[in-house]
């Protein structure tokens, strides 16, 4: 399959006339703790029509200190039923954890072969604290 893009975001959907709707790009978080947990995200995938063959799709996220901040996925994928259109996917992630803040990467791998890594920051929030019994004191 020959990618189109990938985009790492909050969410999306599959529109009736086959379109994508893309929430909010992610191209960096922030958080006050660590390890933080992104409730949901999402990595769309578009591929150019022209591909009927089924295809093993992988996306993974992860930073030079801890290989994947989400449980690896991977399904099977095709386009036999649309072979003259492009072709999107939606991988919903859901608790998604980042140990630090850093640089991440998104991958997006099409059997076996990386076809899209996209990077990211996540950022220490100002005026974070360590949560403690009483909670943050804001200034």
């Amino acid at each position: 399959m020959r990618l189109n893009f990938a985009i790492f975001a909050q969410g999306a959907r599959i529109l009736g006339d086959g379109g994508l709707d893309i929430y909010n790009p992610i191209t960096d978080l922030s958080a006050r703790v660590f390890p933080a947990v992104h409730a949901e995200a999402a990595v769309i995938v578009n591929f150019l029509p022209g591909d009927t063959e089924e295809h093993e799709l992988a996306v993974s996220i992860n930073s030079g200190y801890k290989k994947d901040c989400i449980e690896p996925y991977k399904a099977k994928i095709s386009a036999t039923d649309l072979p003259d259109a492009s072709v999107g996917h939606v991988v919903y992630l859901k608790d998604v954890t980042f140990e630090q803040p850093g640089e991440y990467k998104v991958e997006v791998s099409i059997d076996g072969e990386i076809l899209s890594t996209q990077s990211f920051i996540v950022r220490q929030a100002d005026g974070a604290c360590p949560m403690p019994e009483g909670g943050c004191e804001r200034k």
